[in-house]
């Protein structure tokens, strides 16, 4: 069985305080545990991001008045004027002046509840004065074949087109939405053999995309990729080492922005140490040869170490972040590289773990990681901004003494940005599920909010900001009294700054993992996990419109 499909349970919760806990993947002392399921898919138009764990307020103004009527010519009267200012005459009954006409505030989607309340910006209806979203979680479809299809990833572009890509039966698999059609077409083969699951990308504008995956064959190991511009390509080998030869090739992570598609990897070649390297394609004119991304004498753990992460801006502007240790420190340190050399971002006390980063329409980028202190006891979530340099880094955790897990960033193209985060409780059996939201315009975070309170179980999640700041997070969860995993979500509405109830995505009674969620370009967002039939595990899909 190869390793990479063997499923474990996410959640070790506070034992991942113990060197021996999980037994996953550690980062730097080996005291904690990496449960990511891949890179991040974030990209130029809209940001996505997944994690696992191992384990508003309305303005609104009267109208002003229409003046005194009186026997002769009358007035405009001298009141205050509201949002839309005063028609010069009176409305109906039940209606209200605003923006130069009469309307309905129990029912106008502009004036909701008053003048000037928008409920926006689409997918959303103005009932009895108050916003509410008309879009809703459609049913879930299955994707996949009946033979065990796992670990799915998708993509979506501004036209409302998406792929998601998975692992069925050893082979990768892809299947494609059609937006204008609106409807899934066949799945279909992109890879016979895989070593790794496959991941994914899309081009927001242009809806050019790229699956990347590890081949390990009787030829030789291999970074294999096959790029979409309205089907799927040959696959060809970004990097590969002959059998005879001596090396290793580990994680792909994969990102797509601009006419740029980047594809990183740990590997090593003639016994050397594992590196992190990167090759770029710029306008499908073909892999270039292997850049090393980190500093030498680096030190992962092995080769599947997914502690590093991958994004690329609309520009074809390239960074990924990972920690990597520092004789001189002692510790893990965060480290960037956008393709010019490595860079130290960020040297906090203890050891850097588990980045994740995301990129906006203007080249602005955020990254977040776990930083392990008190030889593994406190885990704290931290964050810093890239715009022309790098932030101080900025902690986010909402109980710097607790155990925060496993931060993941998505990015809209106008710099709004959510950051996700579980945190576990001092007494070990409730996992919290916090968010913090940036406003670009203030370059502010906001408080942390509550996203879910799980009695028993977090299990992983994943993060979507769309054009407008609107945001979505996708998580699985389980009750203490019940077994399976569900999927949940929430979304958070940048015009009313406020988050929805948490909605159920999925209602099995099998268990769901690895959720992953893509937003299209009117905000559309796609949900896609795993779920067991009792016999095997199958690819669902869910769009919330």
């Amino acid at each position: 069985m190869h390793l990479e499909f063997a499923r474990t349970p996410l959640l070790c919760a506070y034992l991942l305080l113990m060197p021996t806990a999980c037994g996953d993947d550690s980062s730097g002392g080996g005291a904690d545990t990496e449960g990511a399921t891949g890179g991040s898919s974030s990209s130029s138009g809209t940001g996505t991001s997944t994690g696992n764990s191992t384990s508003g307020t309305s303005s609104s103004s009267s109208a002003g008045s229409t003046g005194d009527t009186g026997t002769g010519t009358g007035s405009t009267g001298t009141g205050d004027t509201g949002t839309g200012g005063s028609t010069g005459g009176a409305c109906a009954p039940g209606e209200t002046p605003c923006d130069g006409g009469c309307v309905d505030t129990q029912t106008d989607a502009a004036h909701c509840g008053g003048c000037g309340n928008l409920c926006g910006p689409g997918g959303w209806t103005c009932d009895m004065g108050t916003c509410a979203e008309s879009r809703a979680w459609q049913t879930p479809v299955a994707i996949s074949g009946a033979v065990e299809g796992s670990r799915p990833q998708a993509a979506a572009d501004d036209a409302g087109n998406a792929t998601v890509v998975w692992t069925e039966n050893f082979a990768g698999w892809t299947a494609r939405y059609d937006g204008a059609m609106e409807q899934w077409g066949a799945a279909e083969v992109l890879a016979a053999q895989i070593s790794s699951p496959p991941v994914a990308d899309l081009q927001r504008a242009s809806g050019a995309g790229i699956a990347a995956w590890r081949l390990i064959s009787a030829n030789g190991k291999a970074v294999r990729a096959a790029t979409f511009d309205g089907s799927w390509g040959m696959a060809s080998d970004v990097m590969s080492i002959p059998m005879n030869a001596t090396g290793q090739i580990g994680t792909v992570h994969t990102a797509a922005g601009g006419d740029r598609m980047t594809v990183a990897w740990l590997g090593s070649i003639d016994g050397n140490p594992l590196r992190l390297r990167a090759s770029v394609n710029d306008d499908g004119m073909g892999w270039g040869a292997p850049v090393l991304l980190d500093w030498e004498g680096a030190s992962w753990g092995e080769p599947d170490d997914t502690n590093f992460a991958l994004d690329v801006g609309p520009s074809g502007f390239v960074i990924a972040v990972w920690p990597q240790w520092n004789v001189d420190m002692a510790r893990m340190v965060l480290n960037a590289n956008g393709l010019g050399g490595p860079e130290i971002i960020s040297s906090l006390p203890g050891n850097a773990s588990r980045p994740d980063i995301a990129i906006d329409g203007q080249d602005r980028a955020i990254a977040t990681w776990e930083q392990v202190e008190q030889g593994g006891s406190v885990h704290r979530v931290f964050v810093t901004r890239y715009a022309g340099g790098w932030s101080a880094p900025l902690e986010l955790s909402a109980n710097p003494n607790g155990v925060a897990l496993a931060p993941k960033v998505a990015v809209g193209p106008a710099g709004d940005a959510m950051v996700v985060y579980a945190e576990v409780d001092a007494g070990m059996n409730v996992t919290n599920l916090w968010a913090h939201r940036f406003d670009p315009q203030s370059e502010t975070w906001a408080p942390a909010m509550l996203l879910d309170q799980a009695g028993d179980d977090i299990n992983a999640w994943s993060v979507a900001v769309d054009a407008a700041g609107n945001a979505g997070v996708l998580w699985t969860r389980r009750d203490a009294n019940t077994d399976p995993y569900d999927v949940v979500a929430r979304r958070y509405a940048r015009v009313a700054d406020a988050w929805g109830m948490v909605a159920a995505v999925e209602s099995s009674p099998e268990p769901a993992n690895f959720p992953e969620l893509a937003v299209d370009g009117a905000g559309n967002l796609l949900a896609t996990w795993e779920q067991s039939s009792g016999s095997n595990y199958q690819v669902y899909v869910s769009w919330y419109r």
